[in-house]
């Protein structure tokens, strides 16, 4: 399945994306605000790659400038047992942010998931350092609503947000 957008296309995860995850995962970025996988090499790419391709509570899209198909993020939305309804996610190269590439796989990921699922609510999950990822959520409507405390986490700050879907319509259909 494909989404597409004006500048970008985006592709379900497949195993021949595992060297792009390798370095996504390993950007400065990537440890600081979402965490360390422990992806070191290609074969940890691999696994990684087949771990999520394999577990049905996870959507991963692979982002490509459609003008010369370089893949520059990733877009995900994933149940988590922690949390009631899906939580989007993302994470870009540092080289092609600041570009709006993220507002605009997101949206597009965004407007894919209001056809699909019958969800009341889109949520995320962001640290409170990451006043970047804070500004795309409230951009596109969702609003603060708490503290996440989790068992075997040494995340202290971060922060769930959170739109209804009625609202997310509406916010998207501004932009």
């Amino acid at each position: 399945m494909s989404i597409e957008s004006s500048r970008l296309s985006l592709q379900a995860l497949n195993p021949e994306d595992a060297s792009f995850v390798l370095e996504l995962l390993n950007t400065p970025g990537f440890l600081q605000f979402i965490g360390d996988r422990n992806v070191r090499t290609l074969e940890d790419a691999h696994a990684y790659v087949a771990k999520i391709m394999a577990d049905p509570n996870i959507a991963y899209w692979m982002v490509r400038r459609k003008d010369d198909g370089v893949l520059i993020g990733t877009v995900t939305f994933i149940q988590r047992d922690y949390l009631p309804y899906r939580d989007i996610g993302y994470a870009f190269l540092p080289q092609f942010g600041g570009q709006g590439y993220a507002l605009e796989a997101v949206t597009a990921v965004l407007k894919h998931y209001l056809k699909t699922y019958r969800e009341p609510i889109v949520m995320a999950t962001v640290l409170a350092s990451n006043a970047p990822s804070i500004r795309l959520l409230q951009r596109l409507g969702l609003h603060y609503e708490s503290e996440l405390k989790l068992e075997h986490s040494d995340e202290r700050d971060l922060h769930l947000y959170s739109v209804s879907c009625e609202a997310l319509a509406f916010n998207l259909s501004k932009l």
